[in-house]
């Protein structure tokens, strides 16, 4: 599980959490639906749906999730009149942390960054309705999406609380994130899924040497590290021959035949202080081929390139 995942009765702690929340990693996953980023780790981005709005930058990381009965006692203790769930449904509780980085002198609502009834969808890519949204009135007074205002430099916690059905588990985010020159809004999606971890999108092998070939790769936020396979075909059965922890970004193969091609992919893996460890998807398959040098003839004779 992810190791910032806090149990329920510490959660008023992540009022204390939301203020010193500190940027990791650069986000590497591509943020459309198939590869979204993970709600998990901390991201800044630009928020903006419509091309009459003024982008701002705005960061989000998704504290803990609470589901089923838990998130049921939650919402009955904040508020006496939020809901009863009903048979097929249950109360999903999501406290983000949420921040204005920078943009005008103005305030943004935290509806206007996540709105229950706007901003969550299923996996496969439906909008999710909420039968309703939590009220919080009593330990968390204050924390919710219609109460929290921020102005540039200001960061807060505030709680979303949504009743489902039951075959909903972990909602995506998805959120207006620019818009291209025919007006069309550019999204990014979040994964609140804690057992996600985000793949590699960018990878790519260049031969190296006449017996090696390099891999390199764009960073994956919230990682330890990355594990490297091989095959002698993009359909085959592949091998695991390395591991780069993180920060690395690349990996050197050697020791390969000239002339063969060479197929690489790699997977994300976490493992968190008690040893639990996760893994991610493959990412896109590439080649290479070990070659030999070329050689040119220069006044002083032969020069290898």
């Amino acid at each position: 599980m992810r190791k910032n995942r806090v149990h329920f009765f510490v959660l008023l702690l992540l009022l204390v959490a939301a203020a010193t929340i500190k940027p990791g990693s650069v986000f590497a996953a591509a943020g459309d639906r198939a590869t979204p980023h993970s709600a998990w780790d901390y991201h800044e981005f630009k928020l903006q749906e419509y091309s009459s709005e003024t982008p701002k930058t705005v960061s989000l990381q998704l504290l803990d999730i609470f589901t089923g009965e838990e998130a049921n006692e939650l919402v009955a203790s904040e508020n006496m009149f939020n809901d009863v769930p009903g048979p097929g449904e249950h109360w999903i509780v999501m406290p983000f942390a949420l921040g204005y980085v920078k943009g005008p002198e103005e305030s943004l609502g935290a509806y206007d960054i996540i709105s229950s009834s706007y901003n969550f969808y299923t996996p496969s890519g439906q909008k999710i309705s909420p039968k309703s949204i939590a009220t919080f009135s009593n330990d968390f007074e204050g924390q919710g999406e219609f109460d929290v205002e921020f102005y540039p430099g200001n960061e807060d916690l505030v709680l979303y609380g949504i009743l489902v059905s039951d075959t909903i588990e972990y909602p995506m985010v998805r959120i207006g994130s620019g818009v291209t020159s025919s007006g069309s809004t550019i999204y990014k999606w979040f994964s609140t899924d804690p057992s996600y971890l985000e793949p590699v999108v960018s990878l790519k092998a260049t031969p190296s040497t006449y017996n090696s070939n390099k891999i390199t790769w764009t960073k994956a936020t919230g990682v330890t590290g990355y594990d490297i396979y091989r095959s002698t075909s993009s359909t085959g059965t592949f091998t695991k021959i390395g591991t780069v922890k993180y920060p690395g970004t690349s990996y050197t193969n050697t020791g390969l035949n000239t002339g063969t091609t060479y197929y690489y992919k790699i997977k994300t893996y976490y493992i968190d202080e008690d040893g639990y460890r996760m893994d991610g998807k493959f990412s896109p398959v590439v080649s290479a081929q070990p070659v030999l040098c070329h050689t040119s003839l220069s006044q002083s004779g032969f020069r290898f390139l």
